[in-house]
């Protein structure tokens, strides 16, 4: 790709992320399993890639489906897979529209297991929440409206997390957990924010007894698997559900390496902090904030009148 996405540093060879690609209209369900399946056997793309049956996008034709991705790493193979793909869903006729989502899921070695520097990404991601959602509009030119139930802003969520004192990771998502919600199974509503940890919390209840929370939460969050208490590999993810549905594969890498990079800046030492901790006192000040009324999804509409002056300090 000799596109937009190039001007955006590529991710670390260790970051491992995943996509979610949802499309209404175009081929079925059943038509894009058999061709996905196709394009595996004929190795086209890797084997790995599934397609699953949304409700959510099936219209009334039953069109429309989510293909989802293997385990991927930000190299020219994940490029050039993202281009068969898309050019598959739009030579079907699918489409994307304010039904469909980009979500994207990130490896928790990506997070890391330094305190400070999760503290770190998770004030980055509260001070560039309204920017991350208006670049994040996809094929459409607005964010869509279901982002206010299905990919809620978390902003005011977050500020108790990030200006806690805890001392141990252990702590600090259990304070994440309790501040954002845990569900009891993945399908729950506490999964419907722009930025959601369910897997993450779904991982931390299948900890061996053997184990401390802290030492398996050390190993999750350097390695990205690890082994539950049934001695099975599991790899949860981050996931970043504000992304609108893309039908552009340059699009669609530049979200990914757009989400990636707030791990890669969360741990830069020679950030400048002072900088980041002005946007962030400023990010405090919005008590009300914008995306807490998020129901028009309307980018030219006043209620995103506050998105424009995030750099104006």
């Amino acid at each position: 790709m000799n596109n937009v996405s190039n001007k955006l540093d590529r991710l670390p060879s260790n970051y491992t992320f995943g996509v979610e690609i949802e499309y209404t209209g175009g081929a079925t369900f059943a038509q894009a399993t058999y061709f996905i399946n196709l394009l595996i056997s004929r190795g086209e793309i890797r084997p790995g890639w599934t397609v699953h049956y949304d409700s959510s996008v099936v219209d009334q034709q039953g069109q429309g489906a989510e293909i989802v991705s293997p385990v991927l790493t930000d190299d020219e193979q994940t490029e050039k897979e993202l281009k068969i793909i898309t050019n598959y869903i739009k030579g079907t006729g699918g489409v994307m529209n304010e039904q469909t989502g980009g979500h994207v899921h990130y490896g928790t070695q990506c997070l890391g297991n330094n305190i400070e520097e999760i503290k770190q990404f998770l004030k980055l991601y509260t001070i560039f929440e309204p920017l991350l959602y208006k670049l994040s509009t996809g094929d459409l030119d607005y964010v869509r409206p279901g982002c206010g139930h299905y990919a809620k802003p978390m902003q005011n969520k977050l500020f108790k997390v990030i200006d806690s004192k805890t001392d141990s990771l252990s702590s600090l998502f259990l304070q994440l957990a309790t501040t954002v919600g845990a569900n009891t199974t993945h399908y729950g509503e506490h999964r419907y924010y722009g930025l959601n940890f369910q897997r993450l919390f779904e991982a931390l209840r299948q900890k061996p007894q053997n184990i401390t929370m802290e030492s398996y939460l050390n190993e999750l969050l350097t390695k990205g698997i690890i082994k539950d208490k049934n001695g099975h590999i599991i790899s949860p993810t981050i996931e970043m559900r504000f992304r609108n549905g893309s039908s552009d594969p340059d699009e669609i890498m530049r979200g990914i390496r757009m989400g990636g990079q707030l791990f890669v800046a969360a741990k830069r030492k020679n950030y400048k902090k002072d900088c980041i901790n002005s946007l962030y006192r400023h990010a405090k000040k919005r008590i009300v904030y914008i995306f807490d009324r998020l129901v028009e999804g309307n980018s030219n509409s006043p209620l995103y009148s506050d998105c424009t002056d995030i750099y104006e300090l």
